[in-house]
């Protein structure tokens, strides 16, 4: 289960698109400009360009990035030439999430950067945090943790200014990542820690279930097995009740390897293969074969070698 809590796509238009739209048209000098090129402009480019943001938007929500970077990149120029800046931010915003899926993360940096640049322009707060996110987690993604950090503690404090709850849990959630990952659990833990009563206030119980998660892979990681038990034992229901299958082997895995560590392998038997099926269920190919060789290490050191094989 990945453990950056992301922001729908849905989420993010909505955002984008109703931040700039009363900030870009309220500035005098661009009220002027856009009247005086209206009457100048193709109806039919316009046309054109809505449609292309909108294709662009779908196929990214449909994760067919590649289609979507060729969509993308034409509406950017189109945008680009008839001076719509609120089209020309969100095709150079989906053009960097959609580079970053497809792992060309200097290219997404490289979009992102000039989206950041629009709704800075602008002022507008919440886009802003969004894009910064976005950008920590590309750094973070190419293993470049102080930059993510860099950008992430930028966000942070934008989340605070505005009251967005949500966008607040996400960044501290993900700086908790980026510490764990550099061999800082406690410093991890404390961003955790702040993340979860938040993403209770605002009832993001997905968001909640990874928090318990995530604050369990500390305690086990600084030996402390009954308090990891304690969070993932939380998570485990929240992610049956979201439907969420692939939380639920995580943590099912989780589970058995915190048993495997205390010395008690036959419960951890018993969770490794609660979780072997919803792994194959969801064609987790990697997920199966880490649980298989859980399986069979456990087999091992009770001494059934055959049943490992």
């Amino acid at each position: 289960m990945k453990r950056i809590i992301i922001t729908s796509l849905i989420g993010i238009t909505t955002l984008i698109t109703t931040a700039l739209t009363l900030p870009l048209l309220s500035q005098e000098s661009y009220i002027q400009t856009s009247n005086s090129q209206t009457e100048k402009l193709d109806s039919s480019e316009t046309e054109k360009l809505e449609q292309l943001i909108k294709t662009g938007l779908q196929q990214t929500e449909q994760y067919q990035s590649q289609e979507a970077i060729e969509t993308l990149q034409e509406a950017l120029a189109i945008a680009k030439k008839i001076k719509n800046r609120e089209n020309e931010v969100l095709a150079n915003f989906f053009l960097g999430l959609n580079y970053d899926r497809i792992g060309k993360p200097q290219e997404a940096l490289n979009f992102y950067n000039e989206a950041l640049m629009i709704f800075r322009e602008v002022s507008e707060r919440s886009v802003v945090a969004t894009t910064l996110n976005s950008i920590g987690g590309v750094y973070n993604s190419i293993g470049q943790p102080q930059k993510a950090l860099e950008y992430y503690q930028q966000a942070l404090p934008i989340w605070q200014e505005v009251g967005d709850r949500s966008g607040e849990a996400r960044t501290l959630n993900n700086i908790g990542v980026v510490y764990d990952k550099i061999g800082k659990p406690q410093k991890a833990l404390e961003y955790y820690q702040q993340a979860l009563p938040i993403v209770r206030e605002v009832n993001n119980r997905s968001g909640e279930a990874r928090t318990l998660n995530n604050i369990g892979e500390v305690y086990r990681k600084i030996g402390k097995p009954q308090k990891a038990l304690e969070y993932y034992q939380q998570a485990l229901p929240i992610l049956r009740e979201v439907e969420d299958r692939s939380g639920v082997a995580t943590i099912l895995n989780n589970i058995g390897a915190v048993y495997t560590d205390i010395g008690q392998p036959q419960k951890a038997l018993e969770y490794y293969q609660q979780a072997l099926p919803i792994l194959r269920e969801v064609e987790d190919r990697s997920g199966v074969a880490t649980i298989l060789n859980n399986i069979g290490a456990v087999y091992t050191d009770i001494g059934q070698p055959q049943k490992a094989l």
